[in-house]
């Protein structure tokens, strides 16, 4: 049975008509709020509704700086606008951390391209080809994993100051 809430206005489709039900969004239970505005003579409460859409926000700028204006989407205005986020951010440890481990990365690949470099000198046998290998392989290796969790940490803590601006935009 589906059941409008007249506080809120939510369209409960699992309600199941009993007497203390209540509605799953505010909590007001229905049989008392039908009762209030009946002796009132209130029909209902509309609040005007905002529709979700998948249209980005017309006012990407930061909530909590100046603003940046964004001429086009793909220009160096937004690359502007993301640095100006991520100076901002609500995770600066976060931040610091991923950086760190980023480098630490970089050092692991360029201490195995040197061993696999170095390998062929000072290396005997089939050793040295393995070693000269191994040693490109796991350069390449942990650069190219050094980056993705750098770019994907740091896109979860985009994502994390956007929903929280977001939020508080909303509130406003």
């Amino acid at each position: 049975m589906d059941r409008r809430c007249l506080k809120c206005d939510h369209l409960n489709r699992a309600a199941d008509g009993g007497d203390l039900e209540a509605c799953p969004k505010c909590g007001a239970i229905y049989s008392r709020v039908e009762a209030t505005a009946a002796a009132k003579g209130i029909e209902a409460v509309r609040r005007p509704r905002r529709e979700p859409t998948l249209e980005a926000p017309t006012d990407p700028a930061p909530i909590f700086s100046d603003r940046v204006e964004l001429s086009s989407p793909h220009g160096s205005d937004l690359q502007a606008y993301a640095a100006v986020m991520r100076g901002q951010s609500l995770y600066p440890t976060f931040r610091g951390l991923v950086q760190l481990g980023y480098w630490v990365g970089i050092v692991l690949a360029v201490l195995c391209a040197l061993a696999g470099f170095l390998s062929p000198v000072f290396g005997s046998g089939s050793d040295r080809v393995l070693g000269a290998i191994g040693g490109v392989f796991f350069a390449l290796f942990f650069l190219i994993s050094a980056k993705v969790a750098r770019e994907m940490s740091l896109m979860l803590a985009d994502l994390s100051d956007a929903a929280v601006r977001l939020a508080a935009r909303a509130d406003r």
